[in-house]
């Protein structure tokens, strides 16, 4: 029985070099994803000033600033979900 399996091995052994180079020519596929350039960049967030402080319309200002930064930001998020799922990333995006 050992005499069987040694020829065989040796056969193995002899078409690896052959197996081996008929992978070696395939080209690997790219795949090229950009984002949307919204996705990339964000403005940073208002912040609250001196004024902001002793003044209640200023601090209504920068409290409305706030909560539309806050709004715009949940936008990107939202954004940047659907252009992931229709990548063809499985997400839940609610």
């Amino acid at each position: 029985m050992q005499h069987a399996a040694f020829p065989t091995k040796l056969l193995l052994l002899a078409s690896l070099p052959a197996f081996v180079s008929s992978c070696a020519d395939r080209q690997r596929p790219t795949v090229a994803i950009s984002s949307p350039v919204d996705l990339l960049t964000r403005p940073d967030e208002p912040q609250f000033t001196a004024e902001a402080l002793t003044s209640e319309e200023a601090y209504e200002r920068t409290r409305d600033a706030q909560i539309e930064w806050g709004r715009a930001n949940a936008g990107v998020i939202d954004r940047a979900c659907r252009w992931l799922k229709s990548a063809g990333v499985k997400l839940d995006c609610r």
